[in-house]
């Protein structure tokens, strides 16, 4: 794995290792052995800068499950400057991070943590307000029960289909997907689903 790899992958559920942990490594360029400790003469997983070729596309699927996607509607959201700005603010004033934002013409789902329900009363009160504040043209949707699959590989930036064969694959297992977002720099691939599909899902991928 790259570096980033190792990161997008800590980062979308791989708990083996934290993500900020690999940036002292990466300010001095030190390559990182991830070995197992029941069967040490295994070379486990080289973590550093540079891509070896092996040919792999994905390098690796990570998932998390307990999070709620909040859908919001409203005709020429992306013509309305600070629109943005203006929803995260309300989440700030409740100390909940989003996790994931997935947006189309005139709409936007916000991916945030459940925290085993903890959070729910929040999320209803940020619902109210993001709809009293009139940045929804109609009720705020709110569901929860959702799960998230990252696939993860440099070798998705120049590789086309990626995401056709990961979807193809869920649907032949009956998984569907919710929400879908490409990160930016087109080494990953997270998609929302229900909570009980993640497992069928990871490995039908």
């Amino acid at each position: 794995l790259t570096y980033r790899e190792a990161r997008e992958l800590a980062y979308s559920g791989a708990k083996i290792l934290h993500q900020d942990t690999l940036l002292p490594l990466i300010s001095k360029g030190i390559p990182l052995n991830v070995r197992n400790t029941k069967n040490p003469a295994h070379p486990g997983t080289y973590v550093g800068p540079e891509k070896h070729q092996n040919g792999h596309v994905v390098e690796g699927i990570a998932h998390m499950n307990d999070f709620a996607v909040i859908y919001l509607e409203k005709m020429g959201i992306e013509d309305e400057v600070g629109y943005l700005s203006r929803v995260t603010e309300i989440f700030a004033q409740h100390g909940l991070s989003i996790e994931r934002v997935a947006d189309s013409n005139d709409s936007l789902a916000l991916i945030v943590e459940q925290d085993k329900g903890r959070n729910r009363n929040k999320i209803e009160e940020i619902a109210r307000q993001i709809r009293d504040a009139g940045l929804v043209d109609a009720e705020v949707n709110v569901q929860y029960n959702k799960g998230l699959i990252c696939v993860v590989g440099e070798g998705m930036r120049h590789t086309p289909g990626v995401l056709a064969r990961v979807s193809n694959a869920l649907s032949s297992s009956g998984v569907n997907i919710e929400t879908c977002v490409q990160g930016p720099s087109e080494r990953s691939i997270t998609l929302g689903i229900q909570s009980n599909d993640v497992a069928k899902g990871v490995q039908a991928i």
